[in-house]
């Protein structure tokens, strides 16, 4: 579905209809537009454990690595830490 005009109120008049719940992938204008508006009943962050190289944050150009989840803490903020532990190939 494309969503044309003002999002927000396009947005509340689909929430408010019976049906099924609408999702959206990524963040972005539309994202903050939701958020602003108290429109999301919920967010889902989803991590994913693989580090691509392109500077030199953590690796050079051109290099990658995966990783395997070893544990999960939630601190009482609501912050998750998530360890990994490189996967040696």
């Amino acid at each position: 579905m494309i969503i044309k005009g003002n999002v927000a109120t396009e947005a509340a008049k689909l929430r408010s209809q019976d049906g099924k719940d609408l999702v959206t992938y990524g963040h972005g204008l539309l994202g903050q537009t939701l958020l602003e508006h108290r429109l999301l009943d919920q967010l889902k962050l989803w991590i994913h454990p693989l580090l691509v190289g392109c500077g030199q944050l953590f690796f050079r150009q051109n290099h990658s690595a995966k990783f395997e989840l070893v544990s999960t803490k939630i601190l009482g903020t609501g912050v998750v830490v998530a360890t990994y532990q490189p996967i040696l190939t």
